[in-house]
């Protein structure tokens, strides 16, 4: 009888063991990153076999397999941290409260649009007790620098984010532009936490929730020297991101602009300090129709030039040339890489 209370105990534990190992997780706002959290992120090109998208309840993602091009880190800035032009709606609690920033984000240009870069660009994002706000952003705008808020301010998620859980969210700004006139963008966010379970990664195995968010964004441009204004709707970006209770980041992210990878990394500390820096060497613009061009000031003599479509196979290269075309291309994801013997970049580039 012993033993059968003892057996019986046993299995009991063992089945207790199991059902928690794979229980779904709530991720509350007291696990989202604050500021001075880094990230350390190795950025990889998603492999066309493996199915992102595929998501529901105690789900298995095994992207063991992914190969890593790189290194970076996303940094939680302090506001007072980034550049003094950019605080003006972000750092002024008496004049500008709604606004108030907890923390900046480095964020992506803006290159696609005629006659306009945005670049050094930072995110600006709030945080309460249960929600997770973007306020605007700063940047050099045709270069000169300008801090552009949010008129409706854009909710990123709001917490805890539990399987099943779904949102929407919309947001404008209209920033004026030096010589121009003016650009706006109208953006509607809707995401759905959409699956939960088991994900691998080459650095870690998690338990974690899926979140999938869809964003919209529609385009204004004003030109001041033909009083005409002109809207465009963009791409729509799929973002796919995994949260696990032990990590304040996403422990993996994959972005999809109009079907095609944009940007993709999960996190990674057997890689800090490989490529943990600023690059050397940019490639621009990206996205791009045609042509992209090489910064090659630091580079030495005789760099080579690749140019590799999206599942590694060489199209084209050359030795010291500065910029390469990409017109006659159907669209979609390129990989260039940019070598030298003291230097190696490689960037993934989308031909539109």
């Amino acid at each position: 009888m012993l033993s059968f209370k003892l057996i019986s105990a046993k299995l009991f534990f063992v089945i207790f063991c199991v059902l928690q190992g794979s229980s779904q997780i709530i991720y509350p706002i007291a696990n989202y990153s604050s500021v001075g959290d880094i990230a350390y992120r190795s950025n990889f090109n998603p492999d066309l076999n493996l199915d992102f998208y595929a998501a529901g309840p105690n789900f298995n993602w095994d992207f063991s397999s992914i190969l890593y091009l790189g290194q970076d880190s996303l940094v939680n800035s302090e506001v007072n941290q980034t550049p003094f032009a950019y605080q003006l709606f972000f750092n002024n609690i008496f004049l500008y409260p709604n606004h108030v920033a907890n923390f900046a984000q480095k964020g992506l240009d803006i290159d696609a649009v005629p006659n306009l870069q945005i670049t050094d660009r930072f995110d600006y994002f709030r945080t309460s007790s249960s929600s997770l706000k973007k306020v605007g952003f700063g940047a050099n705008i045709n270069g000169l620098p300008a801090s552009v808020r949010y008129d409706t301010i854009e909710t990123i998620y709001n917490f805890p984010l539990s399987y099943g859980d779904a949102d929407s969210s919309r947001a404008y700004y209209l920033a004026s532009l030096p010589s121009l006139g003016a650009y706006g963008q109208w953006i509607r966010r809707e995401y759905e936490v959409d699956g939960w379970g088991s994900l691998q990664t080459p650095f870690q195995t998690y338990d974690v929730i899926r979140v999938r968010t869809t964003i919209k964004q529609r385009d204004t441009l004003y030109v001041d020297q033909f009083q005409f204004g002109t809207t465009f709707d963009q791409p729509d970006i799929t973002l796919l991101q995994w949260f696990s209770l032990n990590e304040g980041f996403p422990v993996l992210e994959v972005s999809f602009q109009g079907g095609f990878p944009i940007q993709s990394w999960y996190l990674d500390q057997l890689h800090v300090g490989v490529n943990d820096k600023e690059k050397d060497i940019t490639c621009y613009p990206n996205p791009t129709t045609d042509r992209v061009s090489f910064n090659a000031n630091n580079l030495s003599k005789g760099f080579i030039v690749e140019l590799l479509d999206g599942v590694g196979n060489q199209i084209f290269s050359c030795e010291e040339c500065l910029s390469i075309s990409l017109g006659h291309l159907s669209n979609g994801i390129y990989i260039v890489k940019v070598y030298s013997n003291k230097d190696q970049e490689v960037f993934r580039i989308l031909k539109q």
